[in-house]
C-alpha cells in the first residue's frame, strides 16, 4: 500500500484555466496539485501575481508549480535565446517566492543536435543552475530539479544526475521523471535509492519505450513492480506526481491513485 503525497498534474489538461483544473480535480477528490505554467492563461504570468495569490488562496488545495518547458531551453546554442530562457525561469521563481508553494519544477536543458557539443551544453545547464538556485535561496523557494531529453538529447548521464546538486544546499532537490528515464534506459528504482534523501517528487507517466507519450500507469512497456516497491519505502514528503498526456481522461488520474493507495501489483 502507498499512502504518500498523491498529486494531480494539469498536463492533462494544458491550456485551460488552471483554477478550473482545480476545481475539477476536488471534484474527484484530490486536494493536491501541480500546476504547468504553459498555455494561454500564462502568458504574461509575470502580470498577475498577486491575483493568483488571491485566488489561490480561496481553495483548499495544496499546490506545486511548473515552470515553463515549452520552446524552453537553459543550454540553448544561442546567447540571446538562453538569456531569454533564463529570465523565464527567474521569473517563474520571483512567481513562487512568498506563495505556499511545495516546490517549482526546473528543466535543466537539452543538447538538442549531435553536431553541437555536449559538454559546453552541459556547462551552461550547470551555470544556468547555479544561478537560479541562488535567487531561489534569496526568495525562499525550493527548486525539483528534473531528469529531461531522450533520444540523445539527455546532457546528464545516470551518475552525473544523481550527483549533479551536490554543491547545492536544500534550496535544491530532485523530481524524478519515470518515463524520460525509461526512455533513456536507465534504472528507475535505482535512481529513486540514489536521490531519495534529495527526492521532493516523482513524475508519473508510461510510454511505449520510443516516446515521451505521458500515458498512463501500466499502459506502456516500462516494468513498474521494482518502481512501485522503492515508492512504498518513500516518506510522506516526496510527491507522486500523475503526469499524464494532455488530453487524457480524468479517471484515468483516478484509477492511478487508487491503484497506489491499495497497492496493487502488475
Amino acid at each position: 500500500m502507498i499512502k504518500k503525497n498523491i498529486v494531480f498534474s494539469d498536463l492533462c489538461l494544458l491550456g485551460n484555466d488552471p483554477f478550473r483544473n482545480i476545481e475539477q480535480f476536488q471534484a474527484l477528490g484530490n486536494c493536491q496539485v501541480e500546476l504547468m505554467m504553459d498555455g494561454y492563461y500564462w502568458d504574461n504570468f509575470t502580470l498577475f501575481k498577486k491575483q493568483f495569490m488571491d485566488r489561490i488562496s480561496q481553495y483548499d488545495v495544496a499546490y506545486s508549480l511548473h515552470s515553463p518547458c515549452w520552446d524552453v531551453n537553459l543550454s540553448c546554442e544561442i546567447g540571446r535565446l538562453r538569456e531569454a530562457n533564463l529570465k523565464v525561469a527567474m521569473d517563474a521563481i520571483d512567481f513562487a517566492a512568498g506563495s505556499k508553494c511545495n516546490y517549482l519544477v526546473i528543466h535543466t536543458g537539452f543538447c538538442q543536435s549531435p553536431a553541437f557539443d555536449r559538454a559546453r551544453a552541459r556547462e551552461r545547464s550547470y551555470e544556468a543552475l547555479q544561478m537560479l538556485c541562488r535567487r531561489a535561496r534569496e526568495s525562499g523557494v525550493r527548486l525539483a530539479v528534473e531528469n529531461v531529453g531522450y533520444h540523445g538529447t539527455s546532457l546528464y548521464t545516470y551518475d552525473e544526475f544523481v550527483h549533479l546538486l551536490d554543491e547545492f544546499g536544500q534550496e535544491a532537490g530532485y523530481i524524478l521523471d519515470i518515463g524520460h528515464a525509461a526512455l533513456n534506459g536507465l534504472d528507475s528504482a535505482a535512481l529513486i535509492r540514489d536521490t531519495r534523501q534529495r527526492l521532493l517528487g516523482i513524475h508519473i507517466h508510461d510510454n511505449n519505450g520510443q516516446a515521451d507519450q505521458h500515458l498512463p500507469l501500466g499502459e506502456g512497456v516500462i516494468q513498474w513492480q521494482p518502481i512501485l516497491t522503492e515508492m512504498a519505502g518513500l516518506d510522506g514528503f516526496c510527491s507522486l506526481v500523475l503526469e499524464y498526456g494532455w488530453g487524457t481522461p480524468m479517471e484515468k488520474l483516478v484509477e492511478t491513485r487508487q491503484y497506489l493507495e491499495k497497492g496493487g501489483s502488475l
